[in-house]
């Protein structure tokens, strides 16, 4: 029952984590992608605590880049899934606005909304 509850502060996000039917799994290829994501999040998340005590610096983010069609999209809602965490999704344009100072404030209010549904994946 509780894993389908979502606290009321975070009724509003669009968490895509619920939804995500991709598992990881599920994508064939992707051999080294996968490998780096896995030793980059997945190992962390999974020993928690061995990563916790040890001196290794951990990155805060990751971009992924390669030519259209390669993979990238597909990548992100299955190692959300994996890791359990929630998908805050935003697509470039919707950050974009005529007024000055406005992109810059979607931007910050972007990251508060990953911040509020930690842990989570910012998908942009």
């Amino acid at each position: 029952a509780l894993i389908l509850y979502t606290p009321l502060s975070l009724q509003s996000l669009d968490l895509s984590q619920k939804t995500s039917t991709v598992l990881w799994s599920s994508i064939g290829g992707l051999f080294q992608a996968k490998k780096a994501l896995s030793d980059v999040i997945l190992r962390p998340v999974k020993y928690e605590i061995l990563y916790r005590n040890s001196p290794i610096k951990l990155p805060s983010g990751i971009l992924l880049f390669g030519p259209p069609g390669c993979g990238k999209t597909f990548l992100v809602p299955a190692l959300a899934h994996q890791c359990n965490f929630n998908l805050v999704t935003c697509r470039g344009p919707e950050l974009l606005d005529k007024y000055i100072g406005a992109s810059e404030e979607k931007v910050r209010q972007l990251f508060a909304r990953a911040y509020a549904a930690a842990p989570s994946i910012l998908f942009l």
